[in-house]
């Protein structure tokens, strides 16, 4: 009888549950949640005219200003979400110009919906497409942007916090550091899933700049991406933190030092489950050059090449790695897979070196 009336009871307490939340669905959810507010734009034309269509730079306005500036496009409110509209279908936004600076105290969030591309060749403008001021925070999604150029940061410069999700960067250049990317000050927060960085490149100071993105100083977090055919290192820092996770560089060049990574004045890098493969430096590490505290697990460097230092080199920091494999990598003055220079530390644990 007891353990009847207690599943009477829970019968009871599980209906009045789901009663409630049919009431929240159907009458709304309680005062005080706060939703993003959706703006959609509505034409590739890159214009701010009264012409009845929202353009990306109306857009981010309105979201900036919390408000409806541009009578085109809907107001902005709170942590904003701009789209595109079905009726644009798959097709290429092309810019004249750097997009206003984000300044929107809640958070932007851009969304391609997987069939939006935005171009913008500037040449060597002083300031990148997308602009991410501290305190600011900024996220693209589902996104394309190639062709895309600036001095610093072909793509974005961010000093507050960018966050980028199953998108596509190809081919874009900064003509002195980050090709796609330039994280700047230790308060800069970068983190990249699930998304593809390819053929970017920098050509400028610090050895290429890197390519694919620029750390200075800030925390860069990789996790399920890709790495390939970026020019000036896949990804330059100088001090701060990197970490990477399940993600693959291959084919990434550098024309002195660190063909997929390179970093410089210290700081902490940390890579895990990750393969580097046909990365190539014309003088020291093939797949990653360090100075700081490195910190490799199970993780594979194969066919990567450099004179010194094929696979990894220590230049005078902490490297430890385990559990990984190294093979096919060449360094033909020395370290075809590994290179510790004194006086740096190595540590291997369960690695092996074919």
């Amino acid at each position: 009888m007891n353990t009847d009336h207690h599943i009477r009871q829970d019968l009871v307490r599980t209906l009045a549950r789901l009663v409630l939340l049919l009431a929240m669905i159907f009458m709304g959810q309680p005062a005080g949640l706060a939703h993003a507010a959706g703006i959609t734009v509505t034409t590739t034309a890159d214009n701010t005219s009264h012409d009845g269509q929202c353009s990306l730079r109306e857009a981010i306005t309105n979201a900036n200003d919390n408000a409806a500036t541009y009578t085109d496009c809907a107001a902005g409110s709170g942590e904003d979400v701009i789209g595109f509209g079905n009726g644009l279908g798959t097709t290429t936004i092309t810019l004249g110009s750097a997009l206003p600076m984000i300044e929107d105290t809640a958070g932007l969030i851009i969304d391609g919906g997987d069939d939006i591309t935005i171009s913008g060749w500037f040449g060597w403008a002083p300031r990148s497409m997308f602009f991410v001021d501290s305190v600011f925070s900024l996220t693209l999604q589902n996104l394309t942007v190639a062709v895309s150029s600036a001095e610093n940061g072909g793509v974005a410069e961010n000093r507050g916090a960018l966050t980028i999700a199953h998108s596509t960067f190809d081919q874009n250049q900064a003509w002195l550091s980050g090709g796609a990317i330039y994280n700047w000050g230790p308060l800069a927060t970068l983190t990249i899933s699930e998304s593809t960085f390819s053929n970017n490149a920098s050509y400028g100071e610090d050895y290429g700049g890197g390519g694919g993105v620029y750390n200075a100083g800030g925390t860069v977090t990789i996790s399920d991406s890709t790495f390939s055919g970026n020019h000036g290192s896949g990804v330059m820092t100088r001090g701060g933190t990197l970490t990477i996770t399940n993600s693959t560089f291959s084919d990434n060049t550098a024309s002195y030092i660190g063909g997929a990574v390179l970093q410089l004045v210290g700081g902490t890098m940390t890579f895990s489950n990750s393969t580097f493969s046909g990365n190539t430096a014309t003088d020291w590490g093939g797949a990653i050059y360090g100075v700081g505290q490195m910190n490799i697990t199970n993780s594979t460097f194969s066919g990567n090449s450099a004179p010194n230092g094929g696979g990894v080199v220590n230049a005078g920091g902490s490297l430890s790695i385990t559990n990984s494999t190294f093979a096919l990598n060449s360094g033909w003055r020395g370290g075809g897979d590994v290179l510790n220079s004194a006086p740096g530390t190595l540590d291997l644990y369960n690695t092996i070196l074919v």
